[in-house]
């Protein structure tokens, strides 16, 4: 309306998202709350603003589902806009730590809490980069770094589900509290597997302080993996509409733990790691049993669990052929086409849908409808008119977006992400799976580090 703030505007549709009555948030005050971030920085910050605000009314339902509104907001709101705005505003940050006590009696208080934790861990100065990849690429020293505070967050993250299954997940707002940490969580966890398959790469090069540190990282990842294998079997109780498809999830190989305990406790006997191999460490010994034979780059697998792993091998060689740098070249050429393409289109959808705003006197944003008095159709056309514009902005945001992706450097990276997962599913998916002896890890390794040289090479 004419003469009133963005805060005063938006103010409405916090309050109906999350009304104390009932278990459900308001789905379309929601959607419009996450259509206006992507409009001006002031508009998002306000819209931030009062998210904080309604997070500090004395009634949990409120409560709770004003975070379940900001948790929705962080993941599909426009960014990365709305993340500084939620950084930057004290008051939101104070809430979600321990600047705002939680009246005592609430029956979900313990829950509000453990949520409030999480968002603030997500969000804070602390939080980890989980950039899918960027962890298959960290140094030694950085992954034992941040592969302690990766663990943490997902841990925390992982205590606010329990109390979301323990506070009962037939409640809406609950439930969908829990779908989103979901989903986090299966980001983080992704990052950790990538982590933990860089550590496996360089573990048998540690000294004995960087073994006893790679080992508790490992020990770290069981733990909180078991957790969320846990969580994902509720998660994947709940209706499909509400959840959508996941994943599949096992715990992590406990049995790979005794191979490095052994590495660790031949370190601590005074063998240095090039001694190793005059031990018989090699990879074709390490991790030997009993009932298992162990040749130089050769092991006792039985038919069926070969076949596995030649199949997967020759999944690893075709991803290494697709990414020479010719066939690279040609990709990135043909890409470009089609990127410039889609932008043309975008962008042409883009001026058609300003010129139907414009049409309406006295334009405005989405939040307001200008000072002309109109019929009620009149703004319900101008609102549809505003929101194809917004979706037709954000079309080519996210197209802009994609132009480093489709650049030769772009393509080159993301070949070598995908022969990344070919080579991580040949090893940990694999061991995971069948449970084979801890010393293929070495085999699989070794096929690896052959693969990358041959990508390297071309």
């Amino acid at each position: 309306q004419r003469g009133m703030s963005v805060l005063e505007v938006v103010w409405p549709f916090v309050v109906d998202a999350t009304q104390p009555e009932g278990d459900q948030l308001e789905e379309d005050s929601v959607r419009k709350i996450l259509i206006g971030t992507y409009g001006e920085e002031s508009t998002v910050r306000e819209t931030i603003d009062a998210i904080a605000k309604r997070a500090q009314e004395e009634d949990e339902k409120v409560c709770f589902k004003t975070l379940v509104l900001l948790h929705r907001t962080m993941r599909d709101g426009s960014q990365p806009i709305v993340s500084v705005a939620i950084q930057e505003n004290l008051g939101l940050m104070g809430t979600l730590g321990t600047g705002w006590q939680i009246p005592e009696g609430w029956h979900d208080g313990d829950l509000i809490t453990r949520y409030r934790n999480y968002l603030a861990s997500r969000q804070g100065q602390g939080s980890v980069d989980v950039t899918v990849g960027r962890f298959r690429h960290l140094s030694v020293k950085e992954l034992f770094a941040e592969m302690p505070s990766l663990h943490a967050q997902l841990q925390t993250l992982l205590e606010a589900q329990v109390e979301c299954q323990a506070r009962g997940l037939d409640r809406d707002a609950v439930a969908k509290g829990f779908v989103l940490m979901m989903k986090d969580a299966f980001l983080y966890h992704r990052c950790g597997s990538e982590g933990i398959v860089n550590l496996l790469e360089n573990f048998f090069t540690f000294d004995l302080p960087q073994a006893e540190q790679g080992l508790q990282i490992y020990n770290q990842f069981i733990q909180v993996t078991d957790l969320l294998v846990q969580m994902h079997g509720f998660a994947k109780a709940l209706p499909r509409s509400l959840s959508g498809p996941y994943p599949e999830l096992q715990p992590a190989p406990a049995n790979l733990l005794t191979s490095l305990e052994q590495y660790r406790d031949q370190l601590a006997t005074g063998i240095a790691p090039a001694d190793m191999a005059a031990l018989g460490y090699t990879a074709g010994s390490l991790g030997e049993h009993e009932g298992t034979t162990g040749m130089a780059g050769s092991f006792a697998l039985n038919s069926k669990q070969l076949d596995i792993v030649l199949t997967k091998i020759d999944k690893l060689d075709k991803a290494a052929n697709n990414v020479t740098e010719a066939k690279l070249v040609l990709s990135a050429e043909e890409a470009g086409r089609e990127y410039r393409r889609r932008l043309q289109e975008c962008k042409q959808e883009l001026g058609e849908r300003e010129e139907a705003v414009k049409k309406f006197q006295g334009g405005g944003s989405f939040f307001s409808f200008g000072s002309k008095k109109k019929t009620e159709a009149d703004v319900r056309e101008e609102q549809k008119a505003v929101e194809a514009l917004e979706m037709a902005k954000l079309r080519v945001a996210t197209v802009e977006g994609e132009a480093g992706s489709q650049s030769l450097a772009g393509m080159r990276s993301a070949a070598e992400e995908r022969l990344l997962m070919e080579l991580k599913a040949v090893s940990y998916t694999h061991l995971r799976a069948h449970e084979t002896p801890e010393h293929l890890v070495c085999r699989l390794l070794l096929e690896k580090k052959k693969k990358i040289n041959k990508y390297r090479h071309e």
